[in-house]
Protein backbone atom coordinates (compact mmCIF):
# COMPACT_ATOMS: atom_id res chain seq x y z
CA UNK A 1 0.00 0.00 0.00
CA UNK A 2 1.43 3.27 -0.79
CA UNK A 3 1.92 6.69 1.34
CA UNK A 4 -1.33 8.01 -0.66
CA UNK A 5 -3.45 5.19 -0.06
CA UNK A 6 -2.92 4.80 3.73
CA UNK A 7 -3.85 8.51 3.43
CA UNK A 8 -7.10 7.58 1.67
CA UNK A 9 -8.01 5.58 3.47
CA UNK A 10 -7.96 7.07 6.99
CA UNK A 11 -10.15 10.17 5.14
CA UNK A 12 -12.78 7.00 3.95
CA UNK A 13 -13.11 5.98 7.88
CA UNK A 14 -13.92 9.71 9.20
CA UNK A 15 -16.77 8.48 10.68
CA UNK A 16 -15.17 5.36 12.39
CA UNK A 17 -15.69 1.83 12.46
CA UNK A 18 -19.32 0.86 13.92
CA UNK A 19 -19.00 -2.95 14.85
CA UNK A 20 -21.84 -5.51 15.52
CA UNK A 21 -21.89 -8.72 16.35
CA UNK A 22 -24.65 -11.32 16.24
CA UNK A 23 -24.24 -14.16 19.02
CA UNK A 24 -27.15 -16.90 18.38
CA UNK A 25 -27.62 -18.75 22.20
CA UNK A 26 -29.38 -21.99 22.87
CA UNK A 27 -29.51 -23.27 26.16
CA UNK A 28 -26.07 -21.00 27.51
CA UNK A 29 -26.46 -20.81 30.74
CA UNK A 30 -23.82 -22.68 32.14
CA UNK A 31 -21.06 -20.77 28.99
CA UNK A 32 -22.97 -17.22 29.03
CA UNK A 33 -21.16 -15.87 32.22
CA UNK A 34 -17.77 -16.63 30.53
CA UNK A 35 -18.64 -15.31 27.64
CA UNK A 36 -20.10 -12.22 28.58
CA UNK A 37 -16.85 -11.43 30.69
CA UNK A 38 -15.40 -11.91 27.88
CA UNK A 39 -16.96 -10.00 25.22
CA UNK A 40 -16.55 -7.00 27.79
CA UNK A 41 -12.80 -7.49 28.01
CA UNK A 42 -12.92 -7.27 24.24
CA UNK A 43 -15.12 -4.40 24.42
CA UNK A 44 -13.31 -2.53 26.43
CA UNK A 45 -10.19 -3.09 23.69
CA UNK A 46 -11.97 -1.91 20.87
CA UNK A 47 -13.48 1.14 22.42
CA UNK A 48 -10.20 2.56 23.49
CA UNK A 49 -9.27 2.47 19.50
CA UNK A 50 -9.09 5.83 17.74
CA UNK A 51 -10.72 3.95 14.47
CA UNK A 52 -13.54 2.20 16.55
CA UNK A 53 -16.50 4.55 16.88
CA UNK A 54 -19.54 1.93 18.21
CA UNK A 55 -19.86 -1.63 19.22
CA UNK A 56 -22.96 -3.61 19.49
CA UNK A 57 -23.51 -7.05 20.98
CA UNK A 58 -26.63 -8.52 19.67
CA UNK A 59 -27.95 -11.62 21.68
CA UNK A 60 -30.61 -13.67 19.81
CA UNK A 61 -32.15 -16.58 22.13
CA UNK A 62 -33.62 -19.21 20.02
CA UNK A 63 -36.25 -20.07 22.54
CA UNK A 64 -33.55 -22.13 25.27
CA UNK A 65 -35.09 -24.79 27.82
CA UNK A 66 -32.27 -23.30 30.46
CA UNK A 67 -32.30 -19.51 32.49
CA UNK A 68 -30.53 -18.19 28.95
CA UNK A 69 -32.89 -15.24 28.90
CA UNK A 70 -33.25 -14.26 32.09
CA UNK A 71 -28.95 -14.18 32.35
CA UNK A 72 -29.50 -11.92 29.02
CA UNK A 73 -31.72 -9.39 30.40
CA UNK A 74 -30.01 -9.66 34.01
CA UNK A 75 -26.59 -8.85 32.47
CA UNK A 76 -28.39 -5.55 30.09
CA UNK A 77 -29.16 -3.59 33.44
CA UNK A 78 -24.80 -3.42 33.44
CA UNK A 79 -24.96 -2.20 30.28
CA UNK A 80 -25.26 1.06 28.68
CA UNK A 81 -28.45 0.48 26.33
CA UNK A 82 -30.18 -2.02 25.83
CA UNK A 83 -32.87 -2.78 23.12
CA UNK A 84 -35.17 -5.94 23.70
CA UNK A 85 -36.84 -7.48 20.47
CA UNK A 86 -39.23 -9.92 21.87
Amino acid sequence: MTKNNKVLSKLEMKDGIKLSIIIPCYNEEELLPLILEKLKTLSNKWSSRDDCESIEFLFLDDGSQDRTAKLLEEATHKFLQFNPSF
